[in-house]
C-alpha cells in the first residue's frame, strides 16, 4: 500500500458508511475524499448494494433510497432530532474503538469536523435529515460525470471520486 493511500474495502467501507450517517449512504463515503480513486472492488460493492434496475450502474433514486429516519436515530443519541457536533464526534470515536487499527477510520476522526461543517448546509451547528439528503444528491451529481442519470463503475473509479457508503 503506497503512502497516503486509503483503503476503503470490506469492513472499512461499511464502517466509513456508518460514520457518514449510520448506514447512510453514505451520504456519502463521498464526503471523505480518499487520496486515490476508489478501487474496482469498492465500486463493484457500491453497484451490487444499490443497483436495482441495471447490473452495471446506479441511478439517483437507488443512490438515495434509504431509511433516513432510522439512520439518523442511530446517531441522534440525545433524541432531539438533530445530530450535534458532540454526538457526531462521539460516534466517530466509537467506530474507531470498535475497529482498532483501521487507518481509514483514524483519518475520518482527523477530518470529522471538516466533514460535519461540509454537511451542515445552513451552518446551524447540527445535522438533520435534510442536510444528509441534500448532500447525498450533490454527491450523486458529482459522480455522474457524463450527466446521463447513472453512475457506472468507470465514473465511480474516476480520479477524485468517492463512492457513497454501503447500506
Amino acid at each position: 500500500m503506497s503512502k497516503g493511500h486509503v483503503r476503503t474495502g470490506g469492513l472499512t467501507f461499511r464502517a466509513l458508511a456508518a460514520l457518514i450517517g449510520a448506514g447512510l449512504i453514505l451520504t456519502s463515503c463521498e464526503t471523505i475524499r480518499p487520496v486515490v480513486p476508489p478501487t474496482k472492488a469498492d465500486c463493484d460493492e457500491l453497484i451490487r448494494t444499490y443497483a436495482k434496475t441495471r447490473k452495471d450502474a446506479v441511478n439517483l433514486k437507488e443512490w438515495t433510497d434509504r431509511d433516513w429516519d432510522r439512520d439518523l436515530k442511530t446517531w441522534d443519541t440525545k433524541g432531539d432530532g438533530h445530530i450535534d457536533r458532540s454526538e457526531w464526534n462521539a460516534s466517530a470515536l466509537k467506530l474507531i474503538a470498535d475497529n482498532p487499527g483501521d487507518p481509514a477510520l483514524k483519518r475520518i476522526l482527523r477530518e470529522s469536523n471538516k466533514l460535519f461543517d461540509r454537511i451542515d448546509l445552513g451552518h446551524k451547528g447540527y445535522l438533520n435529515r435534510h442536510d444528509f439528503e441534500k448532500d447525498s444528491v450533490a454527491t450523486f451529481n458529482r459522480q455522474d460525470r457524463n450527466h446521463d442519470g447513472w453512475v457506472t463503475r468507470a465514473e465511480c473509479m474516476a480520479e477524485g471520486s468517492t463512492p457513497p457508503p454501503v447500506k
